[in-house]
């Protein structure tokens, strides 16, 4: 570890004078005084000191001479090479000290600060070095830990609060001292022969000035400002980044660190907040800094990232301890910290952190009064602290820093959904009190639960605290490899950072990093750390599969083993021509009829724990508050070079290549709106149908790629009934002629269509006609356009006779119903000419028709109601006719609801359901079988309902469990809770609830997703019946104890309603909700109102 140091002291100043009768200012103390910082860092900071201007010792030792000169050329040329050097080895750690006149130069209101040289003539233009100069070099200079300690008047232009940091703070570690305000001298002890700053100084690097064994640039500064703190001048400090070991007896710690056998790597742990961990923390220093702002202008702070971003590590190695050692916030060492997992009970975690033995029952009751209770347990808790004295009395800085880690398990371990929203208000609603500090951390994937519920105003009360957990950059995560293995006296080969670098890029790697690294300890040569020994472990790759392995033999069943296999492999992208790849997944894209949602999310979770794959989330584009959870796998080496996974990609190749198909085309149907035109078809359909057959075990495809190749085979199966159902398009057309036949018969063949036409023509020339003469011409124009239509329709029979021949050769069964609508065409041909004819004739009587028309119109308006109703009856028996054949073809579940639908325009239009249309329903209820078969209850279904939108069924089971199906058979959810048998069930009116009873004597309250909401505990006896109120907000729940009871949505009970005599059997709301009606066995119905 290089560490440099550029020692100036400039005694001789010739030409600083404002007249040529001044006499030159030289100075006495600098020389002495670099020559005493030179000293102390050689002694006790392994510093390589350099000395300007130098000369030797008659020991051959170097020495600040005070009798030199140094010019600015000599001295910018020794600084460049300090902090930028040209063409060799940048030092870890570079050391610059200053001791000599400061020039403070104001023109115009523009001030600047120089650095005075022995050539420095202001007379002549020439300040010396520039202040700026050396800040944008700092800023460009690639040492990571830059010192700058400056012992001259007007210095502190080199530290002012616009520019406080030279550099960025995120890769730079730095100590900057003035000796100075930018408007104030420095001056020298004239007891001591040295600058005020630099005899402070001098003393302060002194390692038995210190408690600890060595001096930090913050110990450092504090020992300074003690020391000066009733000096006249004010020097100015900026530290930034870490800390910089700048002397002691560090070399001597690290030999007794090494020889003890400490490994300064956490394996796959986090860091944790105690007096070892923080001390090998390294790679988080901006991200620390970050968090102490923002917990210096507030009380809640949320930090959020991707599992494996090393959350936990930074709150509790970073921040808290800084908090302890109290150099970054005034007084933080004075807080009380506490820390804790919510568990599966949060109140009772938090209870356990902050009560013990017998206080811990008071911190229960306290807790459970919610946030006021919490608010006097803090208060309670620092006067404790105060009278035993183990706290000093500060009010004005006290503060209770309370840490929730991991908040996720609020929703993951915690069922009880009362219990988690009295944790978030207790919490949330106690920070009004000023000296309560809440710090959370949580993975990120998990934000979005925060957001169902209000949960006391939990999202937004983290969205405006948030701090995210980015991953590391490379400087950082060089830190965190070599640091830790300076601190026991370890080397790190650069060969084994760069190649490390290279394979562990990427979020979710900082564990598998720090495993890496543990392995690599355990095997070290004596005191370093070798690319060999990390190429013969297999590096990365070989600790992930030995890692992988272990975490994938941990699943007991075979499900979970299944549900592992399938999600690797949804992770792994098939190269083209190239390797493997990794990709991301939406992990909605996980859950299909094979893999429910609770098993895929309880992989997950296993997974994620291991960091072996990363959750995140991402914004819906246009839409700030819609997020989806992406999966991905945490490092590409898995794919590559975890033998079990190659094994599973290589044997069902052929497979992922078709699933990946057809999710593509399932995805763009779906951005198509869904349209037909999009569905597959021939070939490509043919292949989804083989692939379902041979792989469909696997379980690959998602929801949307399932339901997109069941529609298309519906597609297929709708275009076949269309082509066979031909011939009956055809009897329809033919029927349409022999209504209009039988229309023009009535009565008076001749005179009704006339008269119709007549009473159209009427109607407009109500409006419009000016003489008898033009009401004739329109007539006769009409009865031509009927000529004409005439004429089509005898094209149109001869046509559709053609067809019903040609398929009487098809079917036996139609080849009558073609010979019979044949002989109706050429009647009907015969009509039409006749009608022509008549139409002919009609033309020359128009004038005189127009008379009888008027008489006509009114009964023709009803002549045409009359037409309307046999063209519907004629409809509806082709409906019939055609929903028979189709019968006759295949039974299909389309057939029966197209009789259905018949039946209910028959009775809707005609009040009465023809024969034709009552015996096609007949055959096809006794044809059609169901279309679905719903299997996975192990016992007798007990109850079913219907989602009021018509897309979900819920069945409940003897088995004591509830499964939610979609309508196309899919299981969605198993939903375990009763136990006993169900025994009645019940959406709520939006759909997004589900209650069920059941022998158990309970009601239970779900939502949509299978979440268990509420239970009803207070009948004594099976329930029986249960009934949403129309608005949502009410149920009723019967009994075999002959009771009613009313509750609320949030499963309080409102109201029991006693005195019946029997099992209440069924139950009902009114539309208006005022009422309910229910049922008895052996019992008459009753219906009562009740007050909410």
């Amino acid at each position: 570890m290089e560490r440099e140091a550029l020692v100036i002291g400039i005694n001789r100043y010739p030409t600083l004078i404002e007249k040529a009768s001044d006499r030159p200012p030289h100075l006495q103390a600098p020389a002495i005084d670099a020559e005493a910082i030179a000293q102390v860092l050689e002694t006790y900071g392994k510093f390589h000191v350099e000395r300007l201007p130098a000369a030797y010792n008659q020991d051959g030792s170097w020495f600040v001479d005070p009798q030199q000169q140094l010019t600015i050329k000599e001295l910018e040329t020794a600084i460049v090479q300090l902090f930028n050097p040209p063409g060799r080895s940048i030092p870890d750690t570079a050391l610059l000290f200053f001791a000599g006149h400061g020039l403070r130069k104001d023109i115009g209101g523009v001030i600047e600060g120089f650095l005075g040289t022995s050539d420095t003539c202001p007379l002549m233009g020439d300040w010396g070095l520039s202040l700026d100069w050396l800040r944008k070099l700092l800023q460009s200079s690639p040492v990571r830990q830059q010192i700058v300690w400056l012992d001259c008047c007007h210095s502190g232009e080199f530290i002012n609060f616009h520019d406080a940091d030279p550099g960025s703070f995120e890769t730079k570690d730095r100590c900057l001292i003035a000796a100075s305000r930018g408007f104030e001298v420095a001056y020298e002890d004239l007891s001591s022969n040295h600058g005020i700053l630099s005899a402070a100084l001098v003393e302060a690097l002194k390692p038995e000035n210190h408690a600890e064994d060595w001096v930090t640039n913050y110990s450092l500064v504090d020992l300074v400002q003690q020391q000066l703190k009733t000096a006249r001048q004010r020097p100015i400090f900026h530290n930034t980044g870490g800390e910089i070991i700048l002397t002691g007896q560090k070399e001597k710690i690290d030999r007794a660190v090494l020889m003890a056998e400490f490994c300064p790597y956490k394996g796959l742990a986090a860091f944790e907040f105690n007096d070892s961990d923080p001390k090998y923390f390294y790679g988080r220093t901006a991200l620390t800094d970050s968090l102490l702002e923002n917990l210096r202008q507030g009380n809640f702070l949320a930090v959020i990232g991707a599992s494996g971003s090393g959350k936990s590590s930074v709150v509790k190695a970073g921040l808290l301890y800084q908090l302890k050692l109290g150099k970054r916030l005034g007084g933080s060492d004075q807080w009380v910290i506490k820390i804790f997992r919510p568990g599966e009970h949060p109140l009772q975690s938090l209870a356990r952190v902050i009560g013990y033995g017998e206080e811990l029952a008071t911190a229960e009751e306290l807790l459970n009064k919610g946030a006021s209770g919490l608010t006097q347990l803090v208060q309670t808790t620092l006067r404790s602290l105060e009278l035993s004295h183990e706290l000093e009395t500060d009010a004005n800085t006290q503060r209770f820093i309370l840490v929730i880690d991991q908040l996720e398990e609020v929703f993951t371990l915690c069922q009880n959904e009362r219990e988690r929203q009295r944790f978030f208000e207790c919490f949330l609603g106690a920070l009004n009190n000023s000296l309560l500090t809440v710090v959370v951390t949580m993975r990120a994937d998990f934000f979005g639960k925060c957001a169902e519920q209000e949960y006391a105003g939990l999202a937004q009360k983290i969205q405006a605290n948030l701090i995210t957990v980015t991953p590391m950059n490379k400087k950082e995560l060089t830190e965190a490899i070599t640091q830790p293995a300076y601190q026991v006296g370890l080397e790190v080969q650069r060969e084994l950072v760069e190649q490390m670098l290279a394979d562990v890029e990427g979020p979710g790697t900082l564990p598998l990093l720090q495993y890496t690294l543990t392995e690599l300890w355990r095997k070290r040569e004596v005191n370093r750390l070798t690319l060999a020994e990390y190429s013969r472990m297999g590096g990365v790759k070989g600790t992930l599969q030995k890692r992988a392995d272990e975490v994938y033999d941990a699943f007991k069943t075979k499900e979970e083993q299944a549900t592992a296999k399938r999600i690797f492999i949804e992770l792994t992208h098939l190269g083209e021509g190239t390797e493997d790849t990794r990709r991301q997944v939406f992990k909605t894209d996980l859950i299909n009829s094979q893999q429910s949602a609770a098993v895929v999310e309880q992989v997950l979770s296993k997974l994620a724990d291991a960091r072996l794959v990363v959750t995140s989330e991402l914004q819906a584009r246009g839409e700030s508050e819609k997020t989806v959870t992406v999966v991905d796998v945490a490092h590409e080496a898995l794919i590559r070079y975890w033998p079990k996974l190659r094994s599973w990609v290589t044997e069902n190749r052929v497979a992922i290549r078709i699933e990946r198909k057809i999710e593509a085309a399932a995805e763009e149907w779906e951005s198509k709106n869904k349209s037909k035109d999009y569905l597959f078809t021939g070939p490509k359909l043919a292949e989804a149908e083989n692939f379902l057959q041979e792989y469909g075990e696997l379980g690959l495809l998602s929801h949307l790629a399932s339901e997109f190749v069941q529609k298309s085979i519906q597609q297929r199966r709708r275009n076949k009934w269309f082509q066979l159902g031909a011939v009956a398009s055809f009897v329809a057309v033919v029927a349409i002629g022999a209504i209009a036949s039988t229309i023009f018969g009535l009565e008076s063949r001749k005179q009704e269509a006339i008269a119709k036409e007549q009473a159209q023509n009427a109607k407009q020339q109500a409006e419009n006609a000016k003489t008898q003469e033009a009401r004739a011409t329109k007539f006769a124009e009409e009865s031509r356009q009927q000529e004409a239509i005439a004429k089509q329709q005898t094209a149109i029979a001869k046509t559709q006779e053609a067809k019903a021949r040609e398929f009487a050769k098809e079917s036996r069964q139609q080849e009558g119903i073609a010979k019979q609508q044949t002989a109706i065409a050429k009647t009907q041909e015969a009509k039409a000419k006749e009608f022509a004819k008549e139409s002919r004739q009609q033309e020359a009587n128009a004038k005189n028709q127009e008379a009888r028309a008027t008489k006509f119109a009114k009964e023709s308006h009803q002549q045409e109601a009359n037409a309307k109703q046999q063209a519907k009856i004629a409809s509806l028996r082709e409906k019939g006719a055609n929903i028979k054949y189709q019968l006759s073809v295949q039974t299909n579940v389309e057939q029966l609801i197209s009789a259905i639908q018949a039946t209910g325009e028959s009775q809707s239009s005609l009040n009465k359901v023809l024969s034709e249309v009552q015996s096609s329903l007949s055959e096809a209820i006794e044809s059609v079988h169901e279309r679905n078969i719903f299997l996975g209850h192990t016992k007798s279904v007990s109850a079913v309902a219907f989602s009021p939108d018509g897309k979900y069924i819920v069945s409940g089971s003897v088995d004591h469990t509830l499964k939610l199906w979609d309508t196309n058979g899919r299981l969605l959810y198993t939903l375990n809770g009763h136990t006993e048998s169900v025994s009645a069930l019940a959406f709520s009116p939006d759909g997004k609830y589900i209650v069920s009873g059941s022998g158990d004597k309970t009601l239970r309250l779900w939502d949509i997703n299978g979440k268990l909401l509420h239970t009803l505990n207070g009948h004594t006896e099976s329930v029986s019946a249960l009934a949403f109120s129309p608005d949502g907000k009410y149920i009723v729940s019967g009994s075999g104890d002959k009771t009613l009871r009313l509750w609320d949505i949030n499963g309080k009970l409102l109201h029991t309603l006693n005195g019946h005599t029997e099992s209440v059997s069924a139950l009902a709301f009114s539309p208006d909700g005022k009422y309910i009606s229910q049922w008895q066995w052996r019992q008459d119905t009753q219906v009562m109102g009740y007050q909410r």
